[in-house]
């Protein structure tokens, strides 16, 4: 068992990471950007005000009943789902009686407000929110599928190929097709297995036709959302850090940007922060948190990704104007200019929504009647820019992205540490996912 550990990176996985270990009696040098913490999960700051990054909830229980101890988490698998029990009893750790329920998301689509079936991977109410000739369509097409031979493993497949092969196409074009072009040009191309990247969901045809024709359901999902009394995601990454800040065991070095990165004989790593912080570390005792980009170009390795470029509008709304807010309302229908709205939280005599326009160019008037349409808002409310963003977000899910990714990553193989969340594996950086490294890596450099 190590007696010390560097950690570098004010990541959600390298908080955790830091606390975790401490808590186990590891003495703990944390170095990080007071400006970055807790990467995208730590919001903007606009002012005196903090927003996410668009919808944040927290998904702390999922349908399937195996639940594993997080010794058992394997490395080389894109999957948290059988330690969400661990992940979760770690969020509410650190939130306590600040996490509550959110509202169930909800879609619009057809001009009408039903449960979101992308976010919940529950189908049973959205036939009831189609035309009768959508549902006839949706019907057909289901029962052509059922009676064809079996469609090939979505492993082998696009998400485009999947969601035609098993919603049939109207049912594709109606959820798939409806909010993944919103995101992203290239969405036919990417993978089926990285859907939820861009909040699609793959429903199983025998499903689709059982919601379809009206009989039960014999798979019906329930996974139930949480958010914070602030109604924001933030929150829990400054609580970790408080939690970083008053643990005894750990020693916050506050520096810049990690610029650069090498590596010397007998395991020891080279770490420069700007131009006046260097460090030299055992690389079996040190623990890298950063975002790829970041510790590739540390490193001197060529990575240049494709990026989806994302818009958000936070729009205040007179208090008196607002006729309903719900958590998250995904917008399905083709003739909205926007991909989604969500609850950001309210201010005296102001409730604030997010209104994310994905890759679309942002237009606050066009926010404004995305409120008013789906009767979130009165017509002719009161309404003010609160801010506004265009940046580029996510690295596009696709394989050729992955491809140079995994590329880049065999320039570290001479690191003998640990690499965290997205650093580690591409795409393993949602929350759930840098929390279950977290757990899992703090667990084993303290055996």
């Amino acid at each position: 068992m190590a007696n010390s550990l560097t950690v570098i990176g004010g990541s959600i996985a390298s908080l955790s990471m830091s606390l975790l270990t401490a808590r186990r009696g590891i003495h703990v040098d944390l170095y990080l950007d007071p400006s970055r913490i807790g990467g995208s999960f730590g919001g903007i700051a606009v002012g005196d005000r903090r927003f996410d990054l668009g919808s944040r909830l927290f998904e702390l229980q999922y349908e399937d009943p195996r639940s594993m101890p997080i010794s058992a988490f394997d490395t080389q698998q894109d999957n948290h789902r059988p330690f969400i029990a661990s992940v979760a009893g770690f969020i509410r750790n650190i939130l306590k009686e600040d996490l509550i329920p959110a509202p169930t998301p909800e879609m619009w689509i057809n001009g009408h407000r039903t449960r979101c079936a992308l976010m919940t991977v529950d189908i049973s109410d959205l036939p009831s929110a189609l035309s009768a000739a959508d549902r006839a369509l949706v019907l057909e097409q289901s029962r052509r599928i059922l009676e064809t031979s079996p469609h090939p493993a979505i492993t082998h497949q696009t998400l485009c190929e999947a969601s035609v092969a098993q919603h049939g196409q109207r049912l594709h074009a109606l959820l798939t097709e409806a909010v993944c072009a919103k995101q992203y040009a290239g969405w036919r191309d990417v993978p089926a297995s990285e859907r939820r990247k861009l909040w699609a969901a793959l429903f199983h045809t025998q499903t689709v036709f059982e919601a379809f024709a009206c009989l039960p359901i014999t798979f019906r999902p329930h996974r139930p959302f949480s958010t914070t009394v602030e109604t924001a995601a933030h929150p829990f990454a400054w609580r970790l850090y408080q939690a970083v800040q008053a643990e005894s065991q750990i020693t916050i070095i506050p520096v810049g940007s990690l610029t650069s990165l090498s590596f010397a004989p007998r395991g020891v790593v080279n770490l420069r922060f700007g131009q006046e912080i260097a460090i030299q570390v055992q690389s079996e005792r040190c623990v890298l948190g950063l975002p790829p980009e970041s510790l590739f170009a540390a490193s001197g390795v060529e990575y240049a990704p494709e990026r989806i470029t994302s818009s958000i509008v936070w729009i205040d709304v007179a208090e008196r104007h607002i006729r309903s807010v719900p958590s998250t309302l995904m917008i399905c229908d083709h003739d909205l200019r926007v991909l989604r709205i969500s609850n950001a939280g309210r201010t005296p005599g102001w409730q604030t929504f997010a209104v994310e326009f994905g890759s679309m160019a942002p237009d606050c008037l066009s926010a404004v009647a995305a409120l008013q349409q789906t009767g979130l808002i009165a017509e002719g409310a009161e309404v003010r820019l609160a801010h506004q963003i265009t940046a580029p977000s996510q690295i596009a899910p696709t394989s050729a992205n992955r491809s140079i990714f995994e590329t880049a990553l065999t320039h570290l193989v001479p690191f003998r540490g640990i690499l965290l969340g997205g650093a580690r594996r591409f795409g393993f950086e949602s929350l759930n996912d840098q929390l279950a490294d977290a757990l899992y890596y703090s667990r084993a450099i303290s055996c």
